[in-house]
């Protein structure tokens, strides 16, 4: 069987797109994904300020990946987007 990455966009708990794309793709391949649709919900500088590095004052982890498990996930507050890799 097949893989695909299944992405998922989120609004809270309303489910606001989903898309497949290639199973083929390396998990930090599908990490900048899914970090450069987080951007879509992020101001300017906001995407400033997850850009800079870690120690500078004004870092904002607003482009870390939440959690270590198998569902990658990035955002914050309501607006977040996740990846799983499933058998199609």
């Amino acid at each position: 069987m097949a893989k695909v990455w299944q992405i998922e966009g989120w609004d809270g708990d309303r489910l606001v797109f989903e898309r497949e794309v290639a199973g083929n793709l390396t998990e930090p391949e599908v990490s900048a994904m899914l970090q450069r649709l987080t951007c879509r919900y992020l101001s300017d500088m906001e995407i400033i300020k997850a850009s800079v590095r870690k120690g500078d004052p004004e870092y904002a982890p607003l482009l870390e990946r939440i959690g270590t498990e198998s569902l990658m996930c990035y955002g914050h507050g309501s607006r977040h987007v996740t990846a799983k890799l499933k058998e199609k």
